[in-house]
């Protein structure tokens, strides 16, 4: 499909009627579309306003897929390992020893916020990819934190966790920093506690 410079906004309406994308077939022939415009080395004001409407059709679609699973800590890690071909031993710096970094691999050992922030700049990403994305979560946290600061730090340490998920083999644990760090959810399979 070829676009002039003098096509209108009706015309492009007649030539690809927007409609809601309901398969993969759909998502094809809009983005193709979007393709063509995009291709364009100047649009005009009908035309941005056409690849806007095509864009949020596309946006709402892929909203709706859920293309890619919500993965952080321990999982996270294992996914960054494969991605660049990595062994436990690559990252014995990060954990102090190979045997630590098997543990955390196995669920036996926490990741602690050490290790998050070594693992982060390693990997060249957020700290935050670590933890869950769950608005909720962030809400509650931020209600118990305005809790806490009226609380003594001996005090704020016995608080239950926020967003406690259990599972028969795993139980997320959502631990304080003082300082201005945010909230830590860490995974653990093992009751045992986390020593270096």
């Amino acid at each position: 499909m070829l676009y002039n410079n003098t096509i209108t906004y009706k015309e492009l309406l007649n030539s690809f009627p927007p409609r809601p994308i309901k398969s993969e077939e759909d998502l094809e022939k809009t983005q193709a579309v979007v393709d063509a415009l995009i291709g364009k080395e100047q649009l005009t004001d009908d035309e941005r306003d056409y690849l806007k409407l095509l864009g949020t059709l596309i946006h709402e679609y892929e909203e709706k897929q859920d293309i890619v699973p919500d993965i952080f800590g321990v999982e996270l890690l294992k996914v960054l390992m494969a991605e660049k071909n990595l062994k436990q031993k690559d990252l014995a710096f990060i954990f102090k020893t190979e045997s630590i970094v098997s543990d955390v691999l196995r669920y036996k050992r926490k990741l602690k916020v050490e290790h998050i922030q070594k693992l982060a700049v390693f990997f060249n990403v957020s700290p935050a990819v670590f933890f869950p994305v769950n608005l909720s979560a962030s809400q509650s946290a931020s209600q118990q934190d305005s809790q806490q600061d009226s609380q003594p730090v001996s005090q704020q340490a016995s608080q239950p966790a926020v967003n406690q998920q259990s599972t028969s083999s795993q139980s997320a644990v959502n631990q304080q920093s003082t300082s201005s760090q945010p909230a830590v959810n860490q995974q653990s399979t093992s009751s045992q506690p986390a020593s270096d």
